[in-house]
């Protein structure tokens, strides 16, 4: 078995995780990050040629430059980001290492796992902070053939929809911003929503988007539900039952992007309750503690069911809030113990 000993342990390698552990770190906490994927999979799994909305200043992790000529960052050049502000600031991370259980109390923490290679580990820490993020845990349709190859949760990139006719459920930035661009790239694109308009667009994303509406590049079925999921076809239903009760359209492929959320069961092996409609943890909001003493959690996770709330421009702060309250439990920072770095692939 593996064995790890740090002060402050961090589940989860995505923007808020890395940046708790450098905050800490700087004032003199010992850390170690666990990711159970790759390097920043949540940032990984974004669509291969998005653009963040957010401007690189408000991107950044504890004052480290985002260094590119361009106002906002793409997917790519942000991972770079992260690639360099782990590796010169010597955040301690371990790639790969899926957390299973956590026992013990605050200050005597053990969680336990296993790697990827099917390796067990056990990690002994004063304190524990989750950042496991929710992007692996898509919200689902519950409809039948929801699970046919046809169908995904996650929109990588244009070429996988090229010929094809595709449905997008959502209302959201990620279902837009999907139809936008593929039908930018002349994919017959239909859009399905159970709102009775978008939420929450960026200025710029919504007339873009009732624009190619108007000109019939994106058909709307709204307000309207999947009622479910064939091979070449896909049956809906008008929430209002004024139209017709139900239809059917013809597609090849079926994008439900319809949010995502933490994991409820691994919330419930670590001891954290969460919100039964919404999904959300419970915690003390000044403090990101959670119910047991010295278990902390930052980042999107926070959010339950992902409506844009938490995001990386504040939950990359969240790192502070558990630092001030750390001090104010006068937990005196320690040493870091001397030792190689660990590799992104470790």
């Amino acid at each position: 078995m593996l064995h790890y000993t740090t002060q402050i342990l961090i589940v989860g390698g995505g923007p808020a995780g890395l940046a708790s552990a450098c905050t800490l770190k700087q004032a003199g906490y010992e850390t170690l990050v666990l990711e159970r994927g790759v390097f920043a999979a949540g940032v990984a799994r974004f669509p291969m040629y998005m653009r963040f909305f957010s401007t690189t200043d408000l991107v950044e992790l504890c004052g480290f430059p985002l260094a590119i000529p361009d106002e906002k960052p793409t997917r790519q050049q942000y991972l770079r980001y992260l690639h360099r502000f782990a590796a010169d600031l010597g955040l301690s991370v371990r790639l790969h290492h899926e957390v299973a259980t956590l026992a013990g109390r605050d200050g005597a923490f053990t969680v336990e796992g296993q790697t990827a290679w099917g390796e067990p580990f056990a990690a002994r820490a004063e304190k524990v902070i989750l950042a496991s993020g929710a992007y692996d845990h898509p919200n689902r349709l519950n409809v039948s053939g929801e699970d046919l190859p046809k169908v995904s949760h996650y929109y990588t990139e244009i070429n996988d929809y090229i010929g094809r006719k595709v449905l997008i459920v959502g209302g959201r930035h990620s279902a837009s911003e999907a139809a936008l661009e593929l039908a930018r790239a002349g994919v017959e694109v239909s859009l399905c929503h159970r709102g009775t308009g978008f939420e929450g667009l960026k200025y710029w994303v919504r007339p873009d988007l009732e624009n190619r509406i108007k000109e019939g590049r994106i058909r709307v079925y709204m307000p309207a539900r999947v009622v479910e999921i064939k091979p070449r076809a896909a049956l809906l239903a008008y929430e209002n039952h004024a139209k017709e009760p139900s239809f059917e359209i013809e597609n090849d492929a079926v994008l439900a992007l319809i949010g995502y959320h933490p994991d409820p069961d691994f919330l419930q092996r670590m001891g954290v309750a969460t919100d039964p409609r919404t999904r959300c943890p419970v915690f003390n909001p000044r403090t990101l503690e959670s119910a047991t003493p010295g278990l902390y959690l930052v980042g999107v996770m926070l959010a339950g069911d992902i409506s844009g709330a938490i995001f990386i421009e504040n939950s990359r702060h969240h790192g502070r809030q558990v630092l001030d309250h750390l001090r104010k439990k006068a937990l005196p920072p320690q040493a870091v113990r001397p030792g190689p770095r660990a590799r992104s692939g470790g």
